[in-house]
């Protein structure tokens, strides 16, 4: 490829087919952010947990209804 700036070469040394299995390098970002997701989510649901049964304990808590007109 060129531009105004210089000539881009590029080779290719391979060619994975359509199941593969996709190198390390490539994947790893992915992998990196479905971990923090879920490590994430987890932290959050038990967090909730922990203020819900907390809030039971102390009997600091308030249910709210949807009235069905809404």
């Amino acid at each position: 490829m060129e531009d105004a700036l210089g000539v881009y070469l590029v080779k290719i040394t391979g060619v994975l087919q359509v199941n593969d299995i996709a190198p390390l390098s490539f994947i790893e970002p992915t992998i990196k952010q479905v971990l923090l997701s879920r490590r994430k989510l987890d932290y959050i649901r038990k967090l909730e947990t922990e203020i819900i049964d907390e809030a039971i304990k102390e009997k600091e808590f308030e249910v709210y209804t949807k009235d069905e007109d809404e």
